[in-house]
């Protein structure tokens, strides 16, 4: 699964309203910002927890994700299923990140 479904299944687990914007061959993640009510296109911020530590730790509070952190791995629980990212070169919070937005897409597909 690319970055871009784990996104997509992340903030339909969430129920986040998103738009998807592809230009290029570049595409991202919108979400209204919050607060706002309105379509404008400056009432919607860019929603990406894979590298947003903010986003990331709002969707595992709002989806309520176990993280257990070892020597080896991230370990993110959701509802009894689990997901595990190797600590690797990127770090511990772009494991933990990932293993986050993992977790919750698990609850919308069964792909990871």
């Amino acid at each position: 699964m690319i970055d871009r479904d784990l996104l997509e299944a992340a903030a339909k687990a969430a129920g986040l309203v998103y738009r998807i914007h592809v230009r290029d061959h570049t595409w991202w993640v919108e979400v209204p910002r919050p607060g706002t009510q309105s379509n404008r296109s400056t009432d919607w911020v860019i929603w990406d927890p894979l590298t947003d530590d903010c986003d990331a730790l709002r969707l595992a509070v709002q989806l309520e994700l176990e993280i257990r952190p070892n020597t080896r791995s991230i370990i993110v629980s959701c509802k009894g299923a689990w997901q595990e990212v190797p600590r690797d070169l990127d770090g511990d919070y772009a494991a933990t990140r990932r293993a986050i937005v993992r977790a919750a897409a698990s609850m919308v597909q069964d792909l990871i």
